[in-house]
């Protein structure tokens, strides 16, 4: 009985001598917290999109800035020179003059992107993002064009032809791509899907010298505006396009669609 006793009055020492505190650090996080690891304490990125000079040529420069604003959010700016190509190319009766106009444009872009942390397993600038974006392109291009049809009955036609663009397209879209991190320094960024809402306007112009209205493989190859710029043909009417020194402005309503592939270095 005594035994029994004293074996009562012990047991909560033992007990209390088989006890750890716990550290509440060491508990369990929330399922939907997920632990990233860090990168180095880079806020900025200089950054070079070479979506423009793969699609236009190496005339087209643009560089931007992205910068941290917290774990799991950045803002960029992109500012470049913008060249397009020739608004459609030559034929075997009509022929391209290049140099005789100029070209040129710029275009002014700002992000704001959200990192999936969830699904990253490093804090941003690194992993699958969401965000928003607006931006401007302008753009200006004259082609020059000689011109001469023969026809069998010996009435040929030559002459000399100028079309002219200029136009402003203000984009305002959504965008989720991703953006890799290499040694801490060097980035890669993908936007994968970027549509926007457009708003296209601007001036077209045409000047013809020489009967060049009066044939139809001239008309033709003037058709080609439609098949470059098909939302041209809710603003513009056909015959504008063929009325010599007749300059038409447009505004349109449409849709765009957005592809970046830019390289950065992080400081």
């Amino acid at each position: 009985m005594k035994k029994l006793l004293l074996g009562l009055f012990l047991l909560p020492s033992l007990l209390f001598a088989q006890y750890t505190p716990v550290d509440k650090s060491e508990e369990l996080k929330p399922i939907n917290e997920k632990e990233l690891q860090p990168l180095t304490d880079y806020k900025n990125t200089i950054r070079w999109n070479l979506t423009p000079m793969v699609l236009f040529g190496s005339r087209n420069v643009n560089l931007g800035y992205e910068r941290i604003i917290s774990d799991k959010e950045t803002v960029s700016i992109n500012v470049g020179y913008l060249e397009i190509p020739i608004l459609f190319s030559s034929s075997e009766q009509i022929e391209y003059v290049e140099g005789n106009r100029d070209r040129g444009g710029f275009s002014i872009f700002m992000d704001y992107k959200r990192y999936i942390n969830n699904r990253n397993k490093r804090s941003a600038p690194e992993g699958i993002y969401w965000g928003a974006f607006t931006g401007v392109y302008n753009q200006k291009f004259g082609n020059h064009y000689k011109v001469t049809i023969e026809r069998e009955d010996d009435t040929d036609l030559t002459g000399e032809a100028d079309i002219n663009l200029a136009i402003n397209n203000y984009n305002f879209g959504l965008e989720l791509g991703y953006q890799f991190v290499f040694y801490d320094r060097f980035t890669v960024d993908l936007i994968l899907i970027g549509p926007a809402a457009s708003i296209y306007s601007g001036k077209l112009s045409g000047n013809f010298s020489g009967n060049l209205n009066e044939s139809e493989e001239f008309r033709d190859f003037v058709d080609k505006i439609y098949e470059k710029m098909p939302w041209l043909e809710d603003s513009i009417n056909e015959d504008e396009l063929y009325a010599e020194g007749n300059s038409t402005n447009f505004s349109v309503f449409g849709g765009n669609f957005r592809y970046v592939l830019q390289v950065g270095y992080r400081f």
